[in-house]
């Protein structure tokens, strides 16, 4: 393999090594050198006459210098490089001096055939093939040679062979294939391709890493997308459309842009690459990590570039990473760090959460708490030291949140002197993140309620605030907060992340086909009151911003008033929430109406003053958007009654409701497929049914088992027609839960005539759903299971959520 030196500044450098005509000898000179005459034919026939200035073969490049013009050519666009300039070997000593007699060459007769047709001949020292084509060494008297390089997509065929007999002439399919297998460390000794026992023998211990990097051949500086069509992944056409979106859009890396275009799973990238080029796995759940390494790569290098260092050994360093092809990771590291660097692969998500828990424990490791008891709290030495420990702790605590993408984080001190534990919400489930010890506790309460702008002289009563975490780091963030008095006088802190974004297109929030319809219809009235209901926490804003940005348009004027602002749109007018600056949503709706609105979307229905200007607002020709504290529609009709809202006005006004839970989602990575038994579609047909209520109207029945489990079957049966479900099974992407991420489930109440007859008339909650379901509504639990035969969840998260 090509072996590159480059030295920037010295105007004779070595710029690479071609292989040698005889590894028994050495040469009088360096092979290649900056300045060095060089001829290049190209494909198109033209010539050209230069200076080297760089030859890199690993990424497929030639830089030289023409006329006072610097060129740079792609070695596959090149038909033949000639370096004219004669080289000799010499016999090598013991100490490596050249000897007095030159080595006679052991020539072989050649013959390479182009793809135009034309032909080269002639007697050659030796041959070396790598990826970007052929190296061939042609000779004079035997004595001395020339260097050749012939590009791989040029040759049609060739025949290079001892000079007493000639074989066949190899076409360009067998060399690319001895080619891939030479640089693919061939085969191991039970003769499995060597990229397949890699693959399969993860890597766990930094002997296995050095036996199986020991295993493999140099790298090749291939193409991604090149590989991913020669495995037949993907196709020429999709290639070329992932090229077009990167080079147009975001410039995100390849292999990331095939994944959010649904053409692949980041495992089968990271399985053909294992294949092709033959690079180790390691499983870095069971690696022993070296933590001393963490200091040489820095916690912000590692998380921009997705990298892990795992082993030293001598000037190299062994890092892990999805894709060993990003050489711009890969030259990141070797710059900040000054070494050599060999890659290995492992799963994206893996190494993020490791990242997240090996800096995130040494950070808290690294604070070295003052274990004092907590009634010499005010006796400590050293006061400084004690607050920049609490400022670094509360910052490492919110830092470590938004790596892992949590939601909330719980402080909650313990009894009888027990440290403090510090638990954190993802995905909707509880985790233990942290302890620290319990004298910190009130300090750290402090330090948040100074970041908060808290009442710190008050602890016997629960407080609000927010937090702009900008003013404490680089990061921009907002953190609603909230302290609760517990036992003994301590209190409990509950912070929640805010993290400001781009809104979700409605065609990524899995809506059903009748929800997505209905609900577009909906929103693309001109006016009347659309309002999203559910718990705090299940995601109400996320979808009115999703809305906001189906109608987000030059034609229409869009005012919001939130607390806090969390997302932000372009086209936007937002106004923030401020109640001690006497800012509320009622006042802000005021505003809005003398601000020429077509749109107006208030954060939160809080209060009848807030309601009641809503409802003139939407029926005086304005589409007024907004969320409520409510379990379901229905709910959300009485609720607003109850609040002392006028019947007529507001059954007039009200276009739909949108009520929504978050479940957990089935690991794409990992969630296993299997063919549910009798019982098990059973209980879903249960479940189903036992949301419809009993009615004597034809049509309201219930349908029956049979035309349920038919209409199941031709919306979600595979080509069998039979039904095919998905269960977690767990791998180191979901930490082994076998779920990532959340998943709304919906249920949607539009508004018809006889529905809005029922509101003037304040009807009941289950009069009013019995109506709903007849004219198409499906509750929440019903959606869900929807989710499930679609393969999103499974039973077990549907079951949480509450039958009505």
């Amino acid at each position: 393999m090509l072996e590159s030196q480059t030295q920037p500044g010295n105007p004779s450098e070595i710029l690479t090594h071609f292989p040698s005509p005889s590894p028994s000898a050495r040469e009088t000179g360096q092979p290649v050198r900056r300045g060095d005459h060089v001829i290049v034919k190209r494909a198109d026939g033209s010539q050209i006459n230069g200076r080297l200035i760089d030859f890199d073969p690993e990424r497929g490049l030639l830089h030289l210098e023409s006329d006072g013009d610097l060129l740079e050519i792609q070695l596959s666009d090149i038909k033949i490089m000639h370096l004219p300039s004669w080289r000799q070997l010499f016999q090598a000593t013991a100490r490596g001096n050249p000897g007095d007699q030159p080595v006679t060459l052991d020539c072989q007769p050649f013959v390479v055939r182009f793809k135009d047709g034309e032909e080269l001949a002639g007697q050659t020292a030796g041959f070396h093939h790598d990826r970007n084509g052929l190296y061939l060494f042609p000779t004079q008297n035997q004595t001395r040679y020339l260097r050749v390089f012939i590009s791989r997509g040029q040759i049609d065929q060739e025949r290079i062979g001892p000079c007493t007999e000639e074989g066949p002439m190899m076409d360009s399919r067998m060399m690319n294939q001895q080619t891939d297998q030479s640089q693919t460390g061939q085969t191991t000794q039970t003769g499995q391709p060597l990229g397949d026992f890699l693959t399969q023998k993860a890597v766990v211990t930094a002997t296995d890493l050095k036996d199986a990097l020991s295993k493999q051949k140099e790298m090749p500086s291939v193409r991604l997308g090149s590989i991913l069509v020669q495995q037949r992944l993907i196709t020429e056409d999709q290639l070329e459309q992932a090229l077009t979106e990167q080079k147009q859009s975001r410039n995100l890396p390849l292999g990331k842009l095939l994944v959010e275009m649904g053409l692949l799973k980041e495992a089968d990238i990271q399985q053909a690459l294992a294949r092709k080029l033959g690079i180790p796995f390691v499983d870095l759940r069971r690696f022993k990590l070296e933590h001393q390494l963490f200091e040489l790569v820095p916690e912000e290098l590692a998380r921009e570039h997705n990298v892990l260092a795992l082993h030293e050994h001598g000037d190299k360093l062994i890092i892990a990473i999805p894709n060993p092809l990003d050489w711009h990771a890969i030259e990141a590291v070797r710059f900040a760090t000054g070494k050599q660097i060999e890659t290995v692969m492992a799963p994206q998500g893996t190494i993020l959460d490791i990242i997240d828990h090996a800096y995130g424990s040494r950070g808290l490791d690294e604070l070295a708490f003052d274990e004092s008891p907590e009634e010499e709290e005010d006796n400590t030495n050293d006061a400084a030291t004690q607050d920049h420990v609490v400022v670094r702790l509360v910052n490492k605590l919110i830092l470590d949140a938004v790596s892992l993408g949590i939601s909330d984080i719980h402080i909650e001190p313990q009894l009888d002197k027990r440290p403090s534990r510090v638990r954190m919400r993802r995905d909707g489930q509880l985790i233990q993140h942290a302890e620290f010890p319990g004298n910190l506790n009130r300090a750290v309460v402090s330090r948040i309620k100074v970041m908060a702008a808290m009442d710190m002289t008050s602890s016997m009563k629960p407080q609000d605030g927010k937090i702009d975490f900008s003013r404490f780091s680089k990061m921009k963030l907002e953190l609603r907060v909230a302290t609760i008095p517990t036992v003994n006088g301590r209190e409990d802190v509950v912070m929640r992340l805010l993290q400001r974004g781009d809104p979700i297109p409605l065609s990524a929030m899995k809506l059903t086909p009748e929800i997505d319809k209905t609900l577009k219809e909906l929103i693309f009235r001109p006016f009347g009151m659309f309002l999203v209901c559910g718990p705090t926490g299940s995601g109400k804003t996320t979808t009115l911003h999703s809305v906001l940005a189906e109608l987000n348009s030059t034609e229409r004027k869009i005012w919001t008033a939130e607390d806090p602002v969390e997302i932000t749109q372009a086209g936007l007018r937002q106004m923030p929430i401020d109640t001690r600056k006497g800012v509320t949503f009622a006042t802000a709706l005021r505003a809005f109406l003398r601000a020429d609105p077509d749109v107006i979307m208030i954060g939160e229905m809080r209060d009848d003053e807030t309601a009641q200007m809503a409802i003139k607002a939407s029926l005086t020709g304005h589409l007024v958007l907004s969320t409520l504290h409510t379990n379901t529609a229905p709910d959300s009709v009485v609720r607003l009654l109850d609040m002392g809202m006028d019947p007529f006005n507001f059954a007039d006004a009200l276009q739909g409701i949108l009520a929504q839970r978050l479940v957990r989602r089935l690991c794409e990575n990992c969630r296993e497929s299997y063919a549910p038994g009798e019982d098990e579609l059973t209980t879903l047909m249960d479940v189903y049914l036992s949301d419809f209520a009993p009615s004597d109207d034809p049509k309201l029945a219930l349908p029956t088992r049979k035309e349920l489990m038919q209409d199941w079957r031709q919306k979600f049966g595979g080509e069998d027609g039979k039904l095919h479900l998905f269960r977690a099974k767990g791998c180191p992407d979901c930490s082994d839960t076998g779920y990532k991420g959340r998943l709304a489930v919906h249920e949607l109440l539009a508004t018809s005539r006889q529905v809005r007859a029922l509101i003037a008339m304040r009807a009941q909650v289950a009069e009013l759903r019995t109506h709903a379901m007849g004219e198409g509504m499906r509750t929440l639990r019903q959606d869900g299971i929807f989710k499930v035969l679609s393969g999103m969840t499974d039973l077990a998260q549907i079951k949480t959520l509450s039958a009505d």
